[in-house]
C-alpha cells in the first residue's frame, strides 16, 4: 500500500488507470486519496511532454496520461467527478474536450481503415451467404420484414442477366451508399445496411454476432480496396455477388491500359472469379478480354465432375462467345485449387491447355 511519504519519494508513482477516455481519465481511489482529490472540486494541472509519454503535473506529483488523452502542453483545468464510485479527472473546457474526442475518433477511423485495407478475406461471407443461411438467421432473430428485404437482394443463379448483376454490384459497393447520402428518401437499402440492421437486432437480443460482424468487415474491406485502387488512378473493383441458391461469387474487375512494341493499343480487362462449391471447396476463373474482342480463360476446378464438363465444353463456349462477337484466344483448365501453388509448365500438364 502506498503512503503519502512513499509517493513523495518517487518521481513517478505507479499509477493504475482503469480507462482512458476522450474528455477525462479514471484513476484508482487510493491514488486519488494520495493526491487529495475530492469530488466536485476543480483543480489546475500542467500537461508536460516526456519522451516516454505526456504527464499531468498536480502539485509535486506526476501522473502519466493515457495515449488516448493526447492533450497539448500547458495548463489545463480539471473537474474531479465520481463515476461508478471511482474518481475521474474530466476536462472542464468543452472546446478542448471536443478536440480530444475528435482526434480519438480520427485515430479509430484510421486504424479501422488500415485494418480493412489488409483484410480482403471471404471466410465469414462464405458462412453467412451459404444457401439458406441468411434467411434462417433473419428468421431466428424474429424479423419477417428484414428476411424479405434480404431475400430481395439475393440473386437466382438460373436467372442471371446484365441488369441484375449491375444491381448486385451497386448494392454491395460504395455507389449505393453515395446515392443514399445524396437522396436518403429515394435510395434503396443496400446489402451492407441490411446486414448492419440484422446485427443490431442480434445484439439487442443478446445473440452471438461475431460471424456477421466479420462478414461486414470483409464486405467493407472490398469497398476500401476498390476506393484505394481508384485513389491511385487504377480501375480496379472488388465485390461479392450474393445468391439465394448457391455460395457467393467473389469478383475482381481490373482495367489494363498499354501499348505493344509498335505503339498499338493493348487495352484489356481482367475478371477474376472465385465461386464456392462447398463451404471448403471453391472453383476459380481468370478471364482476360482485349479491346479487340479476344478472350483468354483459365479455370481451376478441383471437382472432377466440373472438370470433365469443362473439358467437354469448348465448342459450346466458342459458340457462346461468337454469338456475342468474341473469339476464344486461349483456354487452360486445371484440376486443382488455385491456391495449390503457382501455375507453371508442370502444373499445366495436369490439365487442358488450348491455344487458338
Amino acid at each position: 500500500m502506498l503512503s503519502p511519504e512513499g509517493v513523495n519519494m518517487m518521481p513517478r508513482p505507479n499509477t493504475v488507470y482503469v480507462e482512458g477516455a476522450a474528455a477525462g481519465v479514471r484513476v484508482e481511489p487510493e491514488q486519488a486519496r494520495t493526491l487529495g482529490l475530492r469530488a466536485g472540486e476543480t483543480i489546475t494541472a500542467i500537461v508536460a511532454q516526456r519522451q516516454d509519454g505526456n504527464i499531468l503535473l498536480i502539485g509535486n506529483q506526476q501522473l502519466p496520461l493515457p495515449d488516448r488523452m493526447n492533450l497539448p502542453p500547458g495548463q489545463v483545468s480539471l473537474l474531479v467527478r465520481m463515476i461508478a464510485g471511482q474518481p475521474v479527472l474530466a476536462l472542464t473546457d468543452p472546446a478542448l474536450a471536443a478536440s480530444v474526442a475528435a482526434a480519438n475518433s480520427r485515430a479509430d477511423a484510421d486504424g479501422r481503415f488500415a485494418r480493412l485495407l489488409n483484410h480482403v478475406g471471404s471466410f465469414h461471407l462464405l458462412q453467412l451467404f451459404a444457401p439458406g443461411q441468411l434467411g434462417a438467421l433473419a428468421e431466428k432473430v424474429g424479423s419477417p420484414e428484414l428476411r424479405s428485404a434480404l431475400a430481395a437482394l439475393l440473386l437466382d443463379s438460373r436467372q442471371l442477366n446484365s441488369g441484375n448483376l449491375r444491381q448486385a454490384f451497386q448494392n454491395t459497393g460504395l455507389f449505393a451508399e453515395h446515392q443514399a447520402g445524396l437522396n436518403p428518401n429515394q435510395a434503396l437499402p443496400g446489402l451492407k445496411s441490411m446486414l448492419l440492421a440484422l446485427r443490431s437486432l442480434m445484439q439487442a437480443r443478446q445473440m452471438e454476432a461475431t460471424s456477421i460482424s466479420g462478414a461486414i468487415d470483409e464486405l467493407e474491406a472490398r469497398q476500401v480496396d476498390s476506393l484505394a485502387q481508384q485513389s491511385a488512378g487504377r480501375s480496379h473493383y472488388a465485390w461479392m455477388i450474393p445468391f439465394a441458391d448457391q455460395y457467393p461469387v467473389f469478383l475482381d474487375l481490373q482495367h489494363h491500359q498499354g501499348t505493344d512494341d509498335e505503339g498499338a493499343s493493348q487495352e484489356s480487362w481482367t475478371i477474376d472469379l472465385e465461386v464456392g462449391l462447398t463451404s471448403s471447396v471453391s472453383m476459380a476463373a481468370s478471364v482476360r478480354m482485349s479491346i479487340a474482342g479476344e478472350l483468354g480463360l483459365r479455370l481451376w476446378l478441383p471437382n472432377s465432375t466440373y472438370y470433365q464438363l469443362a473439358q467437354a465444353g469448348r465448342e459450346q463456349l466458342e459458340a457462346m462467345l461468337s454469338k456475342n462477337g468474341l473469339t476464344l484466344a486461349g483456354l487452360a483448365i486445371y484440376p486443382v485449387p488455385r491456391d495449390a501453388g503457382s501455375v507453371n509448365d508442370v502444373q499445366q500438364g495436369l490439365g487442358v491447355s488450348i491455344d487458338a
